[in-house]
């Protein structure tokens, strides 16, 4: 047989070399990104690993801070509740010194979160519940929220109780984390909402509830202008300033303020003071703040007379607070009323001796007795005449001469 013979030409033998060497090429390019992918796969999922980790580390490292944050005020109200102000004090920031006393203050008055100097009295609380703790990205500073629950003092039965979110700052000390004083940009600027009868001035951090306030607070002052002969007018504004300064938790006491020489009416705003969380809570802010605007009218309307007899200032006072809505009513007291002993009373309460709650509520009893069918104006009349005279029956005879109070 004849030998096989290959027929294929030089050119054809050089085409398959090229051939090949495209091959081997391309496998070297496929091997070369197969590395390279998997490299990149490998990176991806190495830094995928170490976010997680860090990540991990970072919400560990929050949730132990707001555990921190949360034991350091349970030991602020533990101390305020035992009246251990060594301990009390080392949970305290030193930074700002005026500041410092202020919350010591509160604290020897049991005011850090009680407002029973605003007609709230503080609930048991079982434990701190619906906590809510925002940590700075730096983990040196926290904002702690937490809500506590109150009942309102001679509240009508769906106005009972109310809870506010209080606002606490804490900054991470040598070993621990320190309650602090807000800083200035906490608040943000100052705000002010001009109404015909009252300019309310606010921080820029209580914005929007403080406009609601503004709203129904002037119209709450212009209720009371109504009944207020000549008292207010448009040349003569009231100031309501909702303040940031700490010491306006316990310095609510009468007389603080003169309106008609231009001094605001001073209260604490809601972040410092306890925010409502519902609509129910609002009004019963808006019903306290309400009660303290018109008592401060009629302390003006009367003038002295809301210093030189308070306890039967006072009671005229609650009984125009309730025909206006602002209060509720009380229970009415059902004993005897013996002119006497009101005449004692009066003297006493002239001589700015203490009152028993038994002999504060005789004296309501009386003024409800007096007053029973007469309009606002006419008990105004008669709360006005309180610092003209110093005699009760004179007062009496006056009184009733002019609105005739029967047997």
């Amino acid at each position: 047989m004849k030998p096989d013979f290959d027929w294929r030409s030089e050119n054809d033998l050089l085409f398959d070399e090229e051939v090949d060497n495209r091959q081997r090429r391309s496998g070297r390019k496929f091997s070369k990104w197969w590395l390279l992918s998997l490299a990149f796969l490998s990176v991806i999922i190495v830094a995928w690993v170490l976010v997680r980790q860090v990540k991990q580390v970072v919400v560990e490292t929050a949730s132990l801070t707001e555990n921190e944050v949360v034991q350091s005020l349970r030991l602020l109200l533990e101390a305020q509740e035992s009246g251990d102000l060594e301990l009390f004090s080392s949970f305290i920031s030193g930074r700002d010194s005026l500041w410092a006393e202020n919350q010591l203050l509160l604290m020897e008055a049991r005011l850090l979160i009680d407002r029973d100097q605003f007609g709230l009295t503080l609930l048991p609380q079982t434990d701190l519940e619906e906590t809510i703790v925002t940590v700075s990205p730096d983990l040196n500073e926290a904002v702690l929220e937490q809500a506590f629950s109150y009942r309102v003092n001679g509240a009508s039965s769906d106005l009972d109780a109310v809870d506010l979110r209080q606002i606490f700052v804490f900054r991470m000390g040598q070993d621990r984390w320190l309650l602090s004083p807000p800083k200035k940009s906490f608040w943000g600027s100052e705000e002010r909402e001009i109404g015909r009868y009252i300019t309310v001035v606010y921080p820029e951090r209580d914005q929007e509830i403080s406009q609601l306030l503004a709203a129904d607070l002037e119209g709450t002052v212009a209720a009371a202008c109504s009944i207020l002969s000549g008292f207010c007018s448009d040349k003569l504004p009231i100031t309501i300033q909702f303040t940031t300064n700490v010491e306006s938790l316990y310095r609510n006491e009468r007389p603080n303020r003169d309106l008609l020489n231009g001094w605001p009416i001073v209260l604490p705003t809601l972040s410092l003071f306890g925010r409502p969380t519902d609509d129910v809570g609002y009004r019963v802010i808006y019903r306290l703040f309400s009660e303290l605007v018109v008592r401060d009218l009629f302390d003006q309307q009367a003038r002295y007379a809301c210093c030189s007899k308070p306890g039967f200032h006072d009671a005229l006072s609650d009984v125009q607070l309730v025909q206006m809505g602002i209060m509720g009513l009380e229970t009415e007291f059902t004993g005897s009323i013996d002119l006497h002993q009101i005449s004692e009373l009066w003297q006493r309460d002239a001589d700015g001796r203490v009152l028993s709650l038994n002999e504060i509520e005789e004296i309501s009893v009386f003024i409800n007795g007096i007053v029973e069918g007469l309009r606002l104006k006419e008990i105004s009349e008669i709360q006005q005449k309180l610092g003209q005279t110093e005699d009760f029956w004179v007062w009496l005879e006056e009184v009733n001469e002019q609105f005739p109070l029967g047997n």
